[in-house]
């Protein structure tokens, strides 16, 4: 599964840019440029393991995320992280709204 989403990102980028390496202005236009190459194989991670590693905090295990506590322990997180999460504020979209792991990804 991994190897065809690989395939499938390369591809695409590719077909958009012409080449496999973009550049990324992560503040905006006016902002610091960073590249990203696309070229197989780039870095994988786990996403939990991950964020566990980069945050220096134990998450919720993935089956407990519908649990109130995984979502209270997230809504907390993402404060303490100055995150805005506009309701419904669920542990997915507390997750994806972080921008945590998209961030580490280009680091």
């Amino acid at each position: 599964m991994v190897n065809v989403y690989v395939t499938i990102m390369g591809g695409m980028v590719q077909s958009i840019h012409g080449t496999l390496k973009i550049n990324y202005q992560p503040e905006g236009p006016d902002g610091s440029t960073k590249e990203i190459d696309f070229a197989p194989l780039f870095k994988r991670m786990s996403m939990f393991p991950e964020l566990e590693k980069r945050l220096q905090v134990k998450l919720p295990h993935p089956s407990t995320l519908d649990t109130p506590e995984a979502v209270e322990f997230l809504d907390q997180l993402c404060s303490d992280h100055q995150v805005e999460c506009p309701p419904p504020r669920t542990a997915t979209r507390l997750l994806d709204k972080a921008s945590v792991f998209r961030t580490i990804c280009l680091l």
